[in-house]
């Protein structure tokens, strides 16, 4: 539930064309699904499927965590 002195239309103005662009990288042989969030950053959206699942316990690759782009290019 929102509350807000704003009119419901003002509140949500954008929400509809609002369409992330994600890409699969690879990461120190890992694949994942991740979202440039600007021109040097990159946030891990997930792991793709089949990876250990010491992978999906390890923070470097939680969802959220940012990583340089050139990090991404350098360890496929």
């Amino acid at each position: 539930m929102l509350y807000s002195i704003l009119p419901m239309e003002v509140v949500l103005e954008g929400n509809d064309t609002f369409s992330p662009m994600h890409m699969e990288m690879k990461r120190n042989g890992r694949t994942l699904l991740v979202e440039q969030v600007s021109a040097h950053e990159m946030r891990i959206e997930r792991l793709v499927l089949g990876m250990s699942i010491d992978d999906y316990l390890d923070p470097a690759y939680q969802p959220g965590t940012l990583i340089p782009v050139f990090e991404i290019n350098q360890n496929d």
